[in-house]
């Protein structure tokens, strides 16, 4: 019976970071095997699998959400309006009370300035 021992070690290439060489060494008794092979670390595909399992995320959570709504389509869709109209009221009013402070500021540097 042959006894082998076998090494893997992964060298990055300093000048191709995406590239990767992994390499096993296999000692036996009778003879060495090499084994090499190159992987592409493609961070596109890693960003494109990161996408896709969001997108997939946000449509099983809409589905489960239109499962379980609590109300009826129409009354939903009322509701959400509402609340947009609201929350973009809001908005607004906060928009118009920074840019009241901004020009109040702006006309009290501007007296300091001319005095």
């Amino acid at each position: 019976m042959d006894s082998w021992a076998c090494i893997f070690y992964r060298w990055r290439s300093h000048s191709h970071p995406t590239i990767t060489r992994n390499v096993y060494y296999c000692y036996g008794a009778k003879q060495t095997q090499k084994t090499t092979f190159t992987t592409i670390n493609n961070k596109m595909s890693t960003t494109r699998n990161i996408a896709v399992g969001i997108l997939a995320g946000v449509a099983v959570g809409a589905a489960l959400g239109m499962l379980y709504a609590p109300h009826s389509g129409t009354t939903s869709r009322r509701i959400i309006r509402r609340k947009g109209e609201a929350l973009a009221d809001g908005v607004t009013d906060s928009i118009e009370t920074i840019a009241d402070k901004f020009e109040s500021l702006k006309n009290e540097v501007q007296s300091l300035l001319h005095n």
